[in-house]
């Protein structure tokens, strides 16, 4: 209902991995609770204050007595938001399987510039979480992300990115208003 929820993987090393951002009115949870595993292999952590609405899967998943349409809408919508977040997964994991960091880096960058449609990317993540998100060093990550500006392939003011083209890079990064 409110805040951000990071979900995460530990190794038996205690090595995080950033699996995804959870935004308000987003949905969590669902794929360990209609499963049959009753062990989630990840971790819930709320990043923010968050204000959490948990629904009784079973409940939700079977139609009521009453076979209202408002039951099948809701049914249908969860099945839904399943199907997109198998797509969110896809996208991680063709972020995380580039071999280079500069790679992924890119990959990442271009998956939010589509996302969001414009020519500035907003990322809601610190280094670090970024760093975790794209199985990295935050070290390593800052590092590539100074060379990658050197180089003339992005901008970036702290968390405002911009993909560079060849007419970009002349230009300086200004932090849109907001």
């Amino acid at each position: 209902l409110a805040g951000t929820v990071h979900m995460l993987k530990e190794d038996v090393w205690g090595n995080k991995t950033l699996l995804t951002v959870i935004r308000e009115q987003d949905v969590f949870g669902e794929t360990f609770a209609c499963g049959n595993a009753f062990v989630a292999s990840v971790s819930f952590y709320a990043a923010s204050n968050s204000r959490i609405l948990f629904l009784p899967f079973e409940r939700v998943l079977r139609s009521c007595s009453m076979s209202c349409v408002f039951h099948h809408r809701l049914i249908r919508n969860v099945v839904t938001l399943m199907a997109e977040k198998n797509v969110q997964l896809m996208k991680k994991l063709e972020v995380v399987t580039k071999k280079t960091l500069r790679q992924k880096i890119l990959t990442f960058l271009s998956l939010q510039a589509e996302r969001q449609k414009g020519k500035y990317i907003v990322i809601d993540m610190n280094r670090q979480e970024m760093a975790d998100y794209l199985c990295a060093n935050r070290s390593a990550l800052t590092r590539e992300l100074t060379h990658m500006k050197a180089d003339g392939l992005i901008d970036y003011d702290q968390n405002v990115f911009q993909l560079l083209g060849q007419e970009d890079k002349n230009v300086a990064i200004a932090t849109p208003s907001r």
